[in-house]
C-alpha cells in the first residue's frame, strides 16, 4: 500500500500526463481523440487514459453495467465494437460516455479500474523488486499506465540491478528513466511527444526530492501540487 498522499500526487501526474485540459483533476466525463490507436488510428481516450483499442476504456464500460448505471443497455449494444476502430464515429456512444461520467456508477467504474490495471501492478511489480522512494514508484506507475508495463527492452540496456537483487535503487531508475527519455527522442509520432513524462521525474532527481514533495508541476502540463 502507498499513503493516500502519494496517491493523489501519482493520480494528478497521470491526470496531467493524459489529458489535455491542463487540469490535474480527474475528469470523469473527459473524452480525447489522439492518433495513437492500433496502426496509428485514431481513437477514444476517456478520462485519465482509458483508451478503445488498449482495451481499458471497455473494461471501465464493463464494470459500469455491472454497477447498472443508467446507460448500461446502451453501452450493452455496443460491447462487441470495441477494438475495431469504428465508436470514434459513434456519436451516441461517445456522447453516452460524457453523460455517464456524472454518474457516480461511471466514476467508481473508473477508479477501479485504474487501480486494478495500473496503479495496483505497479505497486505490486515495486514492492517484488524491493522499490521504496516515492519518486520510484510514480515513475513505475506512469511507465505502467503509459505502456503497461515497466518496458523490458529499455530495462535491458542499463546493468545497474533492481533493489531486491542487491542494486542501487535510485541509480537503477534514473537509468530507466534516462533510457525511457533518449527512446521518446529518437522515435517519431505520438510517442515523441511524451519526452515530458521521464524529463519531469529526472528533473526532480536533480533536486533530489526523492520523496516527490510539493511544489510539482510539469513544465509542459501543468502545475500537480
Amino acid at each position: 500500500m502507498i499513503s493516500k498522499n502519494l496517491f493523489n500526487i501519482i493520480s494528478r501526474f497521470l491526470n496531467l500526463c493524459e489529458n489535455d485540459s491542463g487540469s490535474p483533476e480527474t475528469e470523469y466525463n473527459k473524452i480525447y481523440i489522439y492518433k495513437d490507436g492500433n496502426g496509428g488510428r485514431k481513437q477514444l481516450t476517456l478520462s485519465r487514459g482509458f483508451t478503445c483499442d488498449g482495451g481499458n476504456l471497455k473494461k471501465v464500460v464493463v464494470r459500469y453495467i455491472q454497477k447498472g448505471g443508467i446507460l448500461s443497455d446502451m453501452f450493452k449494444k455496443r460491447l462487441d465494437k470495441f477494438g475495431k476502430g469504428i465508436l470514434i464515429s459513434d456519436t451516441e456512444f461517445i456522447k453516452g460516455l460524457v453523460s455517464a461520467g456524472t454518474e457516480q456508477a461511471m466514476k467508481d467504474a473508473q477508479d477501479e479500474i485504474f487501480n486494478e490495471v495500473y496503479l495496483g501492478p505497479a505497486i505490486k511489480w515495486a514492492d517484488i523488486n524491493r522499490f521504496k522512494e516515492n519518486l520510484s514508484i510514480a515513475v513505475i506507475a506512469d511507465s505502467y499506465l503509459h505502456s503497461g508495463q515497466m518496458t523490458p527492452f529499455l530495462m535491458q540496456k542499463f546493468s545497474e540491478k533492481k533493489p531486491g537483487s542487491g542494486g542501487d535503487e535510485k541509480i537503477w531508475i534514473k537509468s530507466y528513466l534516462e533510457q525511457r527519455l533518449a527512446w521518446f527522442e529518437r522515435v517519431s509520432g505520438p510517442l515523441h511527444t511524451c519526452m515530458f513524462r521521464p524529463q519531469f521525474f529526472l528533473n526532480e532527481i536533480e533536486k533530489d526530492n526523492w520523496e516527490l514533495s510539493c511544489p510539482l508541476t510539469v513544465k509542459e502540463k501543468g502545475k500537480i501540487c
